[in-house]
Formats: C-alpha cells, sequence, structure tokens
C-alpha cells in the first residue's frame, strides 16, 4: 500500500514542517509501505512565507531573515528530503491518502482562503484526516457552494479525526461521520531531528542557562514580566525563529532540529506558539503561554484536557507543572490516537 500526507510539509513554519515529520515517521514504523508526501501547496502559500519577515519594521535583521529562509529552504531539501511542486497533482495514484494534521481546513484562511484540495476534492481514493483542523474559522460559511462542496467531501472520507473542539464541533455539523479528537503528531514518533545532536547551536548553547521565547504576540506587561522573571532567575532571554527586540539573542537562523535543541536545552520556555505548547510539553519543560487570538481555538482543548490552563504567561512563575500527575490521562490519550489512525488504515488495507 502507497501511503500519501497531504499537508504543510513545506512550510516556513517550524511546527509544521515537525508534525508533518513525525507523523510520516509514525506511519513508516507501523506499515511496512511507501510514505511519501504530497507535492501540492497553494502558490499564495509559497508567495506569502516567502515573503514573510522582510518588511520595513525588521530591517535592521533583514540579514538574519534572508540566511534563515535559504538555511530552511537547504535544510527541507537535503536533510528532510522534502519535495514540492507549484502544481497541482492532476492523478491520484496512491492506494491511501493521510490528510493533515494541521489547519488546512481553516478555509477562512487569511493567507490562502478555501481551497477544496485539502478537503478531498477529485479524490476517489480512500481517506483519512488525521488531526486535522479549522483553526479559527467559525461556522458561518456565507458560500452555499463552499458549504455544499465542505460537505460533501467530508462525507467522502473513511474516518476523520481533529485536534481541538472547535475542529470537531465544525465537522460533527456538517458530516454523519463518527469524529474523534486526537493528539499532535509530535507526540506520535521521534524522527532523527530529535536528537540534539542535530543542531550546529548544540556546542555552544548546550551548557548556557536561558529562556527561550518562541512567537511574537506578547504584549508590553507580559515583555516586562518576562523580563523580570529572566532577571531574578539570572537566564539569558533567546528568542528562537521569531524577532523579538527585547530579547538578548535574536536567533532567526535555525531549522526544525534547533528548534527542538533549543526547547530540550532550555531552562523555561514563553511561547505564543501551537507547537511552541506542544513540544515543550513532549520534552516536560516548565512553560508558560501568551493566548494569541489567531492560535486561541486550537489550543484550548489541549490545555483543558490537561489542566494547562494556569501556564498563561499571566502567572509566569507561578506554577510548576506536575508531569507524573498527568501521565495516565496523556498516556491514554496518545495510545488511542494511535489506535485510531492504525485501525482506521487496518480497516482499509482488507
Amino acid at each position: 500500500m502507497n501511503i500519501n500526507i497531504i499537508t504543510y510539509h513545506w512550510s516556513n513554519n517550524l511546527g509544521a514542517i515537525i508534525q508533518s515529520l513525525c507523523l510520516k515517521k509514525f506511519l513508516e514504523n507501523n506499515f511496512k509501505n511507501s510514505v511519501e508526501f504530497n507535492n501540492y501547496l497553494p502558490e499564495r502559500l509559497i508567495k506569502r512565507e516567502r515573503n514573510s519577515q522582510l518588511n520595513l519594521e525588521n530591517s535592521s535583521f533583514l540579514i538574519q531573515v534572508i540566511q534563515k529562509k535559504i538555511n530552511l529552504y537547504l535544510w527541507k531539501k537535503k536533510i528532510a528530503n522534502l519535495l514540492v511542486t507549484k502544481k497541482k497533482p492532476v492523478l491520484f495514484d496512491k492506494d491511501l491518502y493521510i490528510y493533515g494534521s494541521d489547519e488546512i481546513w481553516n478555509y477562512t484562511n487569511p493567507f490562502f482562503g478555501f481551497d477544496p484540495y485539502f478537503f478531498g476534492e477529485l479524490n476517489n481514493k480512500k481517506k483519512i484526516a488525521y488531526g486535522c483542523s479549522i483553526g479559527n474559522a467559525d461556522f458561518k460559511i456565507k458560500s452555499n457552494i463552499i458549504f455544499d462542496k465542505i460537505k460533501t467531501n467530508l462525507d467522502s472520507f473513511s474516518a476523520i479525526s481533529v485536534r481541538d473542539q472547535n475542529s470537531f464541533n465544525f465537522v460533527k455539523k456538517l458530516s454523519s461521520l463518527k469524529v474523534e479528537i486526537v493528539i499532535d503528531p509530535c507526540f506520535l514518533s521521534d524522527p532523527e531531528i530529535f536528537s540534539p545532536y542535530g543542531s550546529v547551536y548544540k556546542e555552544k548553547f548546550e551548557k548556557k542557562n536561558y529562556l527561550v521565547i518562541y512567537g511574537d504576540y506578547f504584549s508590553k506587561n507580559q515583555i516586562q514580566a518576562i523580563l523580570n522573571f529572566s532577571k531574578n532567575q539570572s537566564l539569558e532571554i533567546i528568542s528562537v525563529g521569531t524577532i523579538n527586540r527585547w530579547a538578548n539573542k535574536n536567533i532567526l537562523k535555525v531549522n526544525p532540529a534547533d528548534l527542538i535543541f533549543f526547547i530540550q536545552n532550555s531552562k523555561f520556555v514563553v511561547t505564543s506558539m501551537f507547537h511552541g505548547v506542544m513540544l515543550s510539553y513532549k520534552f516536560k519543560k516548565q512553560f508558560w503561554y501568551s493566548e494569541d487570538p489567531y492560535r486561541k481555538k486550537k489550543l484550548e482543548y489541549f490545555l483543558e484536557k490537561l489542566n494547562l490552563k494556569k501556564q498563561e504567561i499571566n502567572n509566569l512563575g507561578l506554577n510548576q507543572i506536575e508531569y507524573k500527575d498527568k501521565e495516565t490521562e496523556f498516556n491514554l490519550w496518545k495510545k488511542n490516537s494511535s489506535e485510531f489512525l492504525i485501525n482506521s488504515i487496518n480497516k482499509l488495507s482488507k
């Protein structure tokens, strides 16, 4: 059986790449089949990511931003062996297609809008959705044509799972299929990029005491709280992948292996990114999050299920996560998520 994954594997978002590679590794570990990424990405998304952070506001970081883009492009091609073309594949010639995990179902996406390709349009092969998300979209689909397209395409899937409550409610409204909320793929496997030896920054930073910033959605009061906390803890503030001028260091030239290294090796993590929370939890780091409105709905279910709402940045330094207390519930969720994917594939293999 040839398996094809349709997701944002070529994104400049480090978390999107990591979840893609983890899903691929999980499938390869559990099924002795060919697993490849689908080579389609919207041209508007490619253009948007090519131009991201290239603006006057970031002019002092322009060289670093360009280096980051070149470095990540080369890493995706040479290290992760990721390929992409701008043209939509004409033929669906694989045995099974896995859609997700990511925000591929956000039909109000501000970057490229509704794309029926990610809903399985014209694909009559076997299809499974794993951990798909509509992001911050609501249920007010203004176009009847889009509404009908989404409803018809969802019903063509053999199994559907999502990664947040907002997406769950959406699918339940439009489809008669049973829906499950599953864990992000970054928890399902540990590809080689999780090795700390995969980062060029290891030698320089592994013995330093620092707090990692991943994301850039922070208020003035939150920034001041971070500065005070780091000073009290005698920690250097390192912003990884995003520009925060108030940090001691802004390290933009990073790939997924570098991000993983910095989080693994940090004393604390402060993030406004979805995968900043996911990776912090995976590596059992003490973390606090800033609630970015764009990512709020994606994060809510995870935070509530594992009782992590107190890790909001307004409580910076006050709450320590007791990971042992959460092991039973987390491991059960992980087990159910793995079984959803394995059982769904096995049913289609008969």
